[in-house]
C-alpha cells in the first residue's frame, strides 16, 4: 500500500468522481461500480487527506468520495470546510471502518449523501452512487433542524410534545417526526396512522435504507405532518444494525427542514450518538422531587458521556398553575437546573386525551390552550413578545425543592 494519498492521472478536472483514499482495493471496486454504471474512471486526489478535500472543493466533482480514518479531529474539519465550500450539485459519500459519536454527529451535519462501512461491496457503492446523484443539479442544500426529546421517566409526556412540537415547527419548513422507540413507539398511534417502518426489512441491513424506501415508509396525517414509526410489537426483541439509525436520520436529514426525535426512555449504543447529532436536545420531565432528581442524573450522565458537547435543556410537563401550599411549583425547577431550564408546560390534560382519541393534535381541540402558547415560547422563542418576560425572574426558590436537589 502507498504511503500517503496518490495523486492519480485517471480522469480530468471535470471527471464525475473525486477520491481520498489510501485503499487500493477500494479505489478499485469503485472504479469498477462506476465502470458498470458508464461513469469515467476516479480521480484520485491529494497526498493527505486534508489536501484531497482542498483539491475537491477547486475540482467541483459530481461525487468526492471520502476514505476516512478514525479519531482525527483534523480529518474532520477538512470535510467540514469541504462540505461548507462544495457546490451545490457535488455529493460527498463517506467510507469508514468504524463511527464513533464525533464522527456520527459531524456526518449529519455536513448532510453527506450516503455513508459506507468498510469492506465495501461493489454493489453497495453502486447504490450509493445512484442515490447520491439523484438529486438535481443546481438544487440549494440547507441543513435540517434536528430537535430530539428525550423521556427523563415513564409516562412523562415526551410524545405528546414532540409531536406538538412538530406541529408548530412544520409551519417553518418541511417537518418529520421519527419515532425511535421502535419496539413500543406511540407517535403513531397518537395520530391514529399505521406505521410503515418495517425493521425485518432494512434492521440487518441499513444500506438498503434510500430515498425511495424511506419515503414509501412514511405515514402521512391529515394535518401534513409526516411520521416515521415502526410498527409497535411489546413481545419482541429489538434486533437490528445500530447503523440504522444513523443511516435513517441522515436521509431524513436530507429530506427535510425539520426531524423531530421522539426517544425511548432506554439508552442504547446508538444513544449517544443521536444526543450528539441534535441541534436542540430537550429532557422532558414532570414537577416531582423524584423526577427532578433523575433530570439531574440524566444531565450529569450526557455531560459526561459528551465530554459537555451536547447541551440538553429541561422541559417540566404538566404543570398545575394553581398555587398549593407543599406542592413544587415551576419557578423551583427553575432554579434547580438553572441555564439548563426551558420552561414549563400547562397541565391540559382533557386536551391532550381527547386529541390522542381521535387521532389528531391538540390544535384541532382547542388552537388557543395554553400548552401549545408554553411549547412555542420554548421552541420558537424569537416568535415571543420582545417585552414578555417569565415568572421566574420574579419568584423565590422554594426549601422543599432545593432540599431535593441536594439530596439527589
Amino acid at each position: 500500500m502507498e504511503s500517503g494519498f496518490s495523486n492519480g492521472s485517471n480522469g480530468n478536472n471535470n471527471g464525475a468522481i473525486a477520491m481520498a483514499s489510501v485503499d487500493p482495493g477500494l479505489v478499485a471496486c469503485v472504479n469498477g461500480a462506476a465502470s458498470r454504471m458508464g461513469w469515467p474512471a476516479v480521480q484520485v486526489v491529494g497526498t493527505t487527506f486534508q489536501e484531497a478535500c482542498t483539491q475537491a472543493a477547486s475540482l467541483a466533482p459530481r461525487v468526492f468520495i471520502a476514505d476516512i480514518g478514525p479519531g482525527n479531529p483534523e480529518d474532520l474539519n477538512a470535510l467540514a470546510s469541504l462540505a461548507a465550500q462544495r457546490q451545490q450539485d457535488t455529493a460527498i459519500i463517506v467510507c469508514a471502518e468504524t463511527l464513533d459519536p464525533q464522527m456520527a454527529r459531524t456526518f449529519i451535519h455536513l448532510r453527506i449523501a450516503d455513508l459506507l462501512l468498510k469492506p465495501c461491496e461493489p454493489g453497495d457503492i453502486r447504490k450509493a452512487l445512484k442515490n447520491a446523484t439523484e438529486a438535481r443539479p443546481g438544487e440549494e442544500v440547507t441543513d435540517a433542524k434536528i430537535y430530539t426529546f428525550q423521556p427523563v421517566a415513564g409516562g412523562v409526556g415526551n410524545t405528546v410534545i414532540a409531536l406538538q412540537a412538530a406541529s408548530l415547527l412544520r409551519k417553518k419548513g418541511r417537518t418529520c417526526v421519527v419515532d425511535l422507540n421502535l419496539q413500543q413507539g406511540s407517535c403513531a398511534e397518537y395520530l391514529d396512522l399505521e406505521p410503515r417502518f418495517h425493521l425485518d426489512e432494512v434492521g440487518q441491513d441499513p444500506e438498503r435504507l434510500d430515498k425511495q424506501l424511506l419515503e414509501a415508509m412514511l405515514s402521512h396525517h391529515e394535518s401534513g405532518l409526516v411520521v416515521l414509526a415502526a410498527p409497535p410489537d411489546p413481545a419482541a426483541i429489538t434486533s437490528f444494525n445500530a447503523n440504522l439509525v444513523t443511516r435513517t436520520l441522515d436521509l431524513a436529514a436530507t429530506s427535510f427542514d425539520n426531524v423531530i426525535i421522539d426517544m425511548p426512555r432506554t439508552w442504547f449504543p446508538w444513544t449517544d450518538s443521536v444526543m450528539l447529532g441534535t441541534d436542540h436536545l430537550y429532557l422532558v420531565c414532570e414537577l416531582t422531587a423524584p423526577c427532578i432528581r433523575q433530570a439531574q442524573r440524566m444531565l450529569q450522565c450526557i455531560a459526561s458521556r459528551s465530554d459537555n458537547q451536547s447541551s440538553p435543556r429541561i422541559i417540566v410537563n404538566r404543570v398545575d398553575n394553581r398555587k398549593s401550599a407543599g406542592c413544587l411549583q415551576a419557578e423551583d425547577a427553575a432554579v434547580v437546573f438553572k441555564d439548563a431550564y426551558a420552561g414549563s408546560i400547562s397541565n391540559m390534560y382533557k386536551a391532550v386525551r381527547e386529541a390522542i382519541d381521535r387521532g389528531v393534535l391538540i390544535e384541532t381541540i382547542d388552537a388557543k390552550n395554553s400548552m401549545l402558547s408554553d411549547l412555542q415560547t420554548i421552541i420558537l422563542p424569537e416568535e415571543q413578545p420582545a417585552h414578555r418576560r417569565s415568572l421566574m425572574s420574579f419568584l423565590q426558590p422554594r426549601r422543599a425543592l432545593q432540599m431535593a436537589a441536594t439530596s439527589a
